[in-house]
């Protein structure tokens, strides 16, 4: 039995493998560690989850893409976007199980949050654009 890939540098994932539907987002987030013009110290960045659907630092601080790839090197803008790609990904399987609930409030929002998501790739949403009720 080979053993399990090392998690590379500057990422922490939660689960590994078999959870369905998208239900990691109930453990762990991933996360990245930054380090760019924008990001003068090392700072980490979790994914979007359920709770809070955008990049945020661990104290819930919100950031875009667009700021988390800003001066970054080209490995690294790569290495975002996947990250970016696999939470959006991630938040469509709970809209989905949760339209199988019949909680079809929680599914529309979840698929609004990650249609957002999806737009911050070309620049929309930025945070000065974004409402947080807290």
């Amino acid at each position: 039995m080979s053993p399990m890939p090392a998690v590379p540098p500057g990422r922490r994932e939660g689960m590994r493998g078999g959870t369905p539907n998208g239900e990691r987002q109930k453990t762990m987030p991933a996360s990245i560690d930054l380090l760019s013009p924008l990001f003068t110290a090392w700072t980490r960045i979790e994914e979007p989850t359920v709770a809070l659907p955008w990049w945020h630092e661990p104290d819930g601080t919100p950031h875009t893409v667009s700021e988390m790839t800003a001066g970054a090197p080209a490995e690294k803008v790569d290495e975002i976007e996947r990250l970016h790609a696999d939470a959006v990904s991630r938040l469509l399987l709970v809209a989905a199980s949760a339209r199988r609930r019949g909680d079809h409030r929680e599914a529309r929002r979840l698929v609004t949050v990650a249609a957002r998501l999806c737009q911050e790739v070309i620049g929309l949403w930025p945070i000065s654009a974004r409402s947080v009720h807290h």
